[in-house]
């Protein structure tokens, strides 16, 4: 026999201890051989086993690495929860002067029927701004549901970003590049804490584009029916009608009545709200440190 020894597959599953009585009927030269193999076949075992005890830390370890990854995963966009759209300027992460939301409201009205809102939050919930940006606009509809003509400035202060969001309708007015100029122009208020007044800037170079786009997308309704001044000279008169044909003690509850009315109606029709409007991802961003 020669010094390497092969193993057949039946001798490799020998037992490591044979019964004497299965020794004793074994010839010499098989004995001598099952005493030489044996051995080695332990040997092999116990090299096995202790390769396998190593690899269940690392697999171990590898599952925990694997559930580490899903509770950091993105956050599904069903799980956001947006703020309300309460107003043209909707200042969630509370870093905006009363003067400042005045005077961005004040821009927002005079691009009507554009829907440009000014808009800062608190958290992006783990997302991007871009895509936080989009489904914010066509969670809020801004812009009109036929023309898409809704923008959104978003700051978020906490991660450091800043967005302009087109919607469909004014892809072509506001382009990437021009949203990233205005985006650039007040990276360095941004960077200082100046959030105020880099909003106002941006703010102020959308309407100046959009109130150049008015006589072109924006096209004059027909008046049809009776003129609006008539129908509130006709109603003024019937109010003073009634008030005047009450009695003396009932007239001060009458007119509570029409006030109480007015006021009950101007609150039904509501404030500003979107309109149908949708969005795709165009505009731009900038991050700064």
């Amino acid at each position: 026999m020669g010094e390497m020894i092969f193993l057949s597959p039946a001798i490799a599953q020998m037992p490591s201890v044979l019964p004497n009585e299965v020794k004793e009927a074994l010839p010499d030269d098989l004995k001598n051989l099952t005493n030489e193999v044996l051995p080695i076949v332990q040997e092999i075992k116990d090299s096995d086993n202790l390769n396998q005890n190593k690899n269940v830390p690392s697999l171990i370890q590898s599952v925990k690495v694997n559930e580490s990854d899903k509770e950091h995963r993105t956050v599904s966009p069903n799980d956001l929860v947006f703020p309300k759209l309460t107003g043209r300027v909707v200042d969630e992460a509370n870093v905006l002067s009363p003067y400042t939301e005045k005077e961005l409201t004040r821009l927002s009205e005079t691009v009507e029927p554009f829907q440009l809102v000014v808009v800062t939050v608190s958290s992006l919930n783990g997302i991007e701004i871009e895509e936080y940006g989009y489904r914010l606009g066509r969670y809020w509809q801004l812009g009109s549901k036929e023309k898409n003509d809704g923008i959104l400035l978003l700051l978020a202060p906490n991660e450091k970003r800043i967005r302009i969001e087109v919607g469909y309708g004014l892809e072509g007015v506001i382009t990437d590049a021009i949203a990233s100029l205005i985006t650039e122009k007040i990276l360095k208020e941004l960077e200082s804490g100046q959030y105020n007044q880099a909003l106002l800037t941006a703010t102020n170079e959308i309407v100046q584009l959009l109130e150049t786009e008015k006589e072109i997308f924006v096209q004059p309704e027909k008046k049809e029916g009776m003129p609006y001044g008539f129908v509130f000279s006709l109603i003024t008169f019937i109010f003073f009608c009634y008030v005047a044909m009450a009695p003396s003690g009932q007239r001060g509850r009458r007119i509570r009545k029409l006030l109480f009315l007015f006021t009950l109606t101007g609150g039904i029709k509501g404030g500003f709200k979107g309109k149908g409007g949708s969005f795709g991802g165009g505009g731009a961003t900038k991050r700064w440190k």
